[in-house]
Order: structure tokens, then C-alpha cells, then sequence
């Protein structure tokens, strides 16, 4: 273990020397490796018996002339096949040991962020994924992170690799003539200058490279699952220039990387050429004294200089990408989750009494409130229908009960006790959410209406799906409940997804249920068949539907009607109704659409 604490310092300080402060971020890097110290540890060593071989191959020169094609040293000959053998073995065993326990490193690394990352996306607030599309967490997650492989242990073994054999090499170059290499040293101040420029180039551009690919992954994204609106609208083509334009800015910003990584690589091996070149000249002169293998072992130390260089060089632009990435990564591990509070109320089940006192609430981005003012007090075992406008505020006074936002003023309470008071685990097992935005998970049918439900047996599951209506198109199905879905249900029609939804918010079995627009995607037949599995259900529990068409709510217990997030009116049907107000123009003008659509269909 204390190795490996000398060995962390050591890539740094050859990292910092050679590739010139990649930051703090690397550091990050490399301390994150060190509980897999023992892997590492092999992985060095290995590295550490390859590299002496290949020097000692490049010293062995001296002997084989000398020896063997100048003295014809029998003994020596005779022993050169065997350990030729020997010596190839040891170095392939070693490569196989380094390059197995470092890569594996690697890929524990990737394995351990991804893990670490999709922990946090489940753990970041609403206002988050408002803010940022899902395509850009999925590039950091699997584009992002396979950088830091890149970077922390396969560049890491490069870097050790040609360190090490650069440090034989030289040992091997003093040896012959410490003079002559001193000529070779000549050259590493304009090295050094070559990779720092390099360096400092390369982590911008491959800066830029991370954020065209986030482009590529939000058009790609947006074209696949947009794909019914791109067609119906006409769109294929603006959709193809757009994903073109994107694509191309990626291809140019990836060439600036190459053309950056070749010119520097090019100027290194010019800086490696041109002492040997004159090393060559010199000792080529009559009388400079130095043996023919001396000389062979010579060369062939200044020339196996050349690759590890150039290896490098070209490294570099895999740690600059992977620092960039590892930023992009510590910088959404930065982000603030979701706070649980300091609630400690833990209850079985709730009676369901809501009440709302002065909520005020703002998006982030918004200069008008969301919700303005709401006082509203919903009894236990009410059923209330939210009704409204585009942009009322309907689902977003819903989504501040389970505490998906907090209020910006006033508080929320269930059964007289500030919801902040209750543990966030607890407080949304209170509830069951049905939107008209389904999604459902891989798997099948009956996996999906089990959701979240971890006792759940199949007698319960079944109950849930007669009660859904799930039952009258599964009974189609050759494997009825247990029928794969694909994906977000893509093998089911609009309203067998909601269905099943619907169906997941039956079994939960939860004290306080939210319909928003739960059966928009159902047809009249279906609708009403649900409508009355609903009133059963409802029996007993808190229930808040947000409807779009008022004929589902004419028989609720309240109707509430918002208005730029105000509660602007309320009561039963016919009593707003007869008050000609906002109710009444939004009834006769959501019956017009009803109508007009009805005549179209027809």
C-alpha cells in the first residue's frame, strides 16, 4: 500500500512534467483508483519487468555483434536461442499482467461512475430536468464516461509504458557514452515546449468536442422519438439539415483534434531526429573510438527513443478528453439533489385532508408566478376536479403535494402537518399519480402495473387489471399480462398505455390519488367503464383529477377553477354553471371543440 501511495505522486509528477498540469481533475482521477491499489500495483510492476526488457534488448545489441558476429562466441551463440525464448516469454507475460489489471481497472472505473451518476439522476429535483434534456445527461453518462477509461488507465499505461522504457533507454545511452547523450538531452526544453502548447490546445478542443456531441445526442434523440410529427408535419428534410449541420461541426472540431495530435507528433519525432543525425555524423568519424556494438546498441537506444515520444504525444489528447469529460461529470455530481428535509413524520396511511395556505410558486426561468396566492382546503375522502386553461397552473399545483417543487411561499399541508415535516419517502407513498404522459418501463404488462409495488401477488396484480379495464385486450395476447411491452410500451396503442397506468395507481392502493388527464387517450366506451372502477376506488380516499373535458367531473364533489394560478372559482357543476362565469365559458367553449371534432370525425 505505501508503493502505491509513492506511485500516485509518481504519475502525477510525470504527468505534470511530461504532460504538463492536466489539474486537479486528473488528480480526482487517479485518487479514484486507489481501492483498486492492488490492481494497479500488478499493472505496475508488469509494466515495470516489459519496459527493463525492451531496454535490455536494445543493450543486448552491444553483446550480439561483439560476441557473437565480430568474436564468434560459441558458448554465446549457443545460448542465444534459448534466451531469446526466455527473454520474450518474461515480456509477454509481463504486457499480458499490466495490460489485464490496468485495463480492468478502467473499466471498474466506468462501471462505478455510470453507477454513481444514474444514483444521482434519481436523486436530482424536478427543476433540473426541466432545465436540461435527457439526451445531454444520457451523452455525459455513456459518451463522458468512457472518456475517463481513456484517460485514467489505458493513457495511463501508456504513459508508464514509455516512461519507463524512455528511462532504460537512456540508462542504457549513458552506459555506452554519457557525452553523446548529452547531445540527445539537448532537445527536451523544445519537447516540453511542443506538448505544453499542445496540451492547452487540446483541452479546448475537446471541450468542443463534448459539446457538439451533446448536439448530435438532442437532434438524434428528438428525430427518433419525434418521428410521427416530423412525417405528418413535412419536416423530414429541415430535421436532416439540421442533423447535418450538426454532424459536421462534430467531424471538424474531431479533425482539429487530429490535425493538433499529428503536427505535434510530427515536430516531436524532428526534435528526436535531428540529435540523432548528428550522433550518427559524429561517430562515424575515424577517430572517434566506440566499437561497432557499442555503436549498434547506440543507434538502436536513440531510434526505440522515437516511439515511446511518439506515444506520448499522442496520449495527450486522450487525457485532455478525458479531463474534460471527468469536468462535465464532477460538475453534474455538483448539482444539488433533491433536499429530503428534516422531516422525521412517518405515518401508515394518510386520511387524505389537504390543505394550501397563501402557495405561492415560480419556475426558475419565469418572471410570472406559476401558482399566486392559493388557499384551498380539500376534506378527506373528497373527490375535486382542477379545471382551467392552458397554463393555469393545474399540474403544477399538483406536483407541489408529493414535493416534486416546493412552494416559493405559504405551505402545504396533510392532516394538519406541514408536508415538510414528513419524511419525502413517506409523504409520496401517500400518493398515486396518473398523467396523461405515460410511461412505462421494459418488461411486460404485468411487471409494469406492479410498479413500485414489491409485495404485490399475482391475485393483486390481476385484480388491478380487471379493474383498468387492462384485461379486455390482454385476453388478445397469446401471453396475456405477462406480454412484453417494448419500449415506453411502443407495442401498445395510447390507451392500452393508460390503461396500465391507470391499473399500477389501482394496486398502489394509496390514500390520495391524482388523475391528470388520466383517460384522454381513452375512447367513450372505455372511459366510462374506468370512470366507474374510479368511483369505487375513490371511495374512501382523497381524490384530485385535472380534466380537459368537463362532462368526465360534472359529478365530482367540488370543481375548482384556476386562472393564471389563482383559484377563481368554485363549486358544484350546475352552481358555477349557473353563475355564467369563467366556468360557463370554459364549458361552452370546451363543448364547441367536442363538437366540432365529432363533426370532423365523422
Amino acid at each position: 500500500m505505501l508503493l502505491y501511495k509513492h506511485l500516485l505522486v509518481l504519475p502525477n509528477n510525470l504527468m505534470t512534467t511530461l504532460i504538463l498540469k492536466p489539474g486537479k481533475v486528473y488528480g480526482r482521477l487517479l485518487r479514484d483508483t486507489k481501492k483498486y491499489w492492488h490492481l494497479v500495483l500488478f499493472g505496475v510492476v508488469g509494466i515495470l519487468i516489459g519496459s527493463a526488457v525492451d531496454s535490455a534488448l536494445a543493450w543486448a545489441i552491444e553483446p550480439l555483434i561483439n560476441q557473437g558476429f565480430i568474436n564468434r562466441d560459441q558458448s554465446f551463440i549457443q545460448m542465444l536461442p534459448a534466451i531469446v525464448i526466455l527473454v520474450f516469454l518474461v515480456r509477454g507475460v509481463a504486457l499480458f499482467v499490466s495490460n489485464y489489471c490496468i485495463t480492468r481497472v478502467g473499466r471498474n472505473l466506468v462501471m462505478g461512475y455510470r453507477r454513481q451518476l444514474f444514483d444521482h439522476f434519481l436523486k436530482l429535483p424536478a427543476q433540473y430536468f426541466d432545465q436540461t434534456t435527457s439526451s445531454k445527461l444520457i451523452t455525459i453518462l455513456i459518451f463522458n464516461v468512457e472518456q475517463l477509461a481513456d484517460a485514467t488507465t489505458r493513457s495511463l499505461l501508456i504513459v508508464l509504458q514509455s516512461v519507463f522504457l524512455i528511462i532504460g533507454l537512456l540508462i542504457v545511452m549513458i552506459t555506452i557514452s554519457w557525452k553523446l547523450s548529452l547531445l540527445f538531452f539537448s532537445m527536451v526544453p523544445f519537447l516540453f515546449g511542443i506538448i505544453y502548447y499542445t496540451n492547452k490546445r487540446l483541452r479546448k478542443l475537446n471541450s468542443n468536442v463534448q459539446d457538439t456531441m451533446g448536439d448530435v445526442s438532442d437532434t438524434t434523440f428528438e428525430g427518433v422519438a419525434g418521428f410521427r410529427e416530423i412525417r405528418i408535419y413535412g419536416a423530414s428534410e429541415q430535421e436532416r439539415e439540421r442533423f447535418y449541420k450538426v454532424s459536421k461541426q462534430a467531424r471538424q472540431r474531431e479533425l482539429k483534434v487530429v490535425v493538433t495530435n499529428s503536427l505535434s507528433s510530427a515536430l516531436v519525432q524532428m526534435m528526436v531526429a535531428l540529435p540523432i543525425a548528428f550522433i550518427l555524423y559524429v561517430v562515424t568519424k575515424p577517430n572517434f573510438g566506440m566499437s561497432a556494438g557499442s555503436f549498434g546498441a547506440m543507434v538502436t537506444a536513440m531510434i526505440s527513443l522515437a516511439r515511446p515520444l511518439k506515444r506520448l504525444t499522442k496520449v495527450n489528447s486522450k487525457i485532455q478528453r478525458g479531463v474534460t469529460g471527468a469536468q462535465s461529470i464532477y460538475q453534474l455530481l455538483a448539482e444539488n439533489v433533491e433536499t429530503p428535509g428534516t422531516g422525521v413524520l412517518s405515518i401508515d396511511r394518510a386520511k387524505g385532508d389537504i390543505e394550501l395556505k397563501g402557495v405561492e410558486f415560480a419556475y426558475s426561468k419565469s418572471k410570472a408566478p406559476a401558482l399566486n396566492g392559493i388557499n384551498l382546503n380539500i376534506k378527506s375522502g373528497e373527490t375535486i376536479a382542477l379545471v382551467g386553461r392552458s397554463g393555469s397552473g393545474k399540474t403544477t399545483l399538483v406536483q407541489l403535494l408529493p414535493r416534486f417543487y416546493e412552494p416559493t411561499k405559504g405551505s402545504v399541508m396533510l392532516d394538519g402537518a406541514d408536508i415538510a415535516d414528513y419524511t419525502l419517502e413517506n409523504l409520496r407513498g401517500q400518493f398515486a399519480f396518473v398523467s396523461q404522459n405515460v410511461v412505462l418501463f421494459e418488461g411486460t404488462i404485468a411487471s409494469n402495473i406492479a410498479f413500485g409495488s414489491q409485495g404485490a401477488t399475482r391475485k393483486d396484480i390481476e385484480k388491478a387489471a380487471k379493474l383498468a379495464c387492462v384485461d379486455e385486450f390482454t385476453m388478445r395476447f397469446p401471453e396475456g399480462i405477462d406480454t412484453p411491452i417494448g419500449q415506453n410500451g411502443g407495442n401498445l396503442s395510447g390507451g392500452q398505455r393508460q390503461r396500465i397506468a391507470i391499473a399500477r395507481a389501482f394496486l398502489k392502493d394509496a390514500p390520495i390519488l391524482v388523475f391528470d388527464e388520466a383517460t384522454s387517450a381513452l375512447d367513450q366506451h372505455v372511459e366510462r367503464m374506468i370512470q366507474k372502477s374510479l368511483k369505487k376506488l375513490a371511495k374512501d380516499r382523497t381524490t384530485i383529477i385535472i380534466a380537459h373535458r368537463l362532462s368526465t367531473v360534472e359529478h365530482v364533489d367540488r370543481i375548482l377553477v384556476l386562472s393564471d394560478g389563482k383559484v377563481i372559482e368554485q363549486g358544484k357543476h350546475d352552481d358555477l354553471l349557473a353563475q355564467n362565469g369563467e366556468y360557463t365559458k370554459l364549458y361552452a367553449s370546451l363543448a364547441e371543440e367536442e363538437m366540432t371534432a365529432s363533426s370532423e370525425a365523422e
